[in-house]
């Protein structure tokens, strides 16, 4: 009927609306590179031994001006698993990943504390880098893919004592999704405009295979300079300045 259609078109206007406002509606800009793995680090395996004493943990550092810190430490930690099973964690290609078998679990571990060629965490290593960008930046924005269902976790630690953490639920749909982690999300006590550390750190549950394409700060789009001038009592008239209304000229004596 004609009540029908009328119906279905102003649902559809207002569903494509809804739609627009919201792929338009995260409007900023990546400030801080934390990592865009464009530097490889060799992919870590463990293959779990016929009598496992767990854990079973290796590591990796690697170094580059690209790296926040100049250095990413990597931990694949084995909590669990059958004889013979195969878990991985690497960077290569732009990417991070790690992978478990069915019937494994553990965590993979991305350190930023400075260069020290160590897992243990330094938290002063950074020697205090503002994420705020000033206070412009105000979340994490992440590229993840996982198969399955999974937690990301990012920890930041400012001075000696002081850290928090923020959790990234990511959904299992095999796409890599944008996520984004504000700060103001974070519990725990922690200042993000002087931070000695950064950890980020990837459940790996059961045959789960994870992947991260980068992590950045990202916050609003610097405030452009104000195209209105600032009116004053008096203005001097020069060939670059511009006035409303000039003073006319004296008339020449005669």
């Amino acid at each position: 009927s004609f009540f029908a259609l009328m119906v279905r078109g102003c649902f559809l206007c207002l569903f494509v609306t809804m739609m627009v406002s919201f792929s338009c509606g995260q409007s900023g800009m990546d400030y801080i590179m934390i990592d865009d793995f464009s530097v490889g680090t060799p992919t870590l395996v463990v293959v779990i031994p016929a009598n496992p004493s767990f854990p079973i943990i290796n590591t990796a550092f690697t170094t580059d001006a690209t790296i926040i810190g100049g250095e990413r430490d990597l931990e694949l930690y084995v909590a669990e698993g059958a004889a013979n099973g195969v878990l991985t964690s690497g960077v290569a290609s732009g990417q991070f990943t790690c992978a478990t078998p069915n019937g494994a679990a553990g965590y993979s571990l991305l350190q930023y504390d400075g260069r020290d060629g160590s897992i243990n965490l330094n938290p002063t290593g950074l020697g205090g880098v503002d994420l705020t960008s000033g206070g412009l930046a105000y979340a994490f924005r992440a590229g993840i893919e996982a198969d399955l269902r999974t937690n990301v976790t990012i920890t930041v630690y400012s001075y000696e004592t002081s850290s928090c953490k923020g959790q990234i639920a990511v959904s299992g749909n095999n796409a890599v999704n944008e996520y984004f982690l504000n700060f103001s999300s974070f519990s725990g006590s922690c200042d993000f405009s002087n931070v000695g550390a950064i950890q980020v750190d990837v459940e790996m549950e059961y045959n789960t295979d994870v992947l991260i394409t980068s992590v950045t700060t990202y916050g609003v789009l610097p405030p452009s300079p104000s195209q209105t001038r600032t009116p004053t009592a008096t203005q001097t008239v020069t060939p670059d300045s511009y006035s409303a209304s000039r003073t006319p000229a004296p008339t020449p004596s005669q």
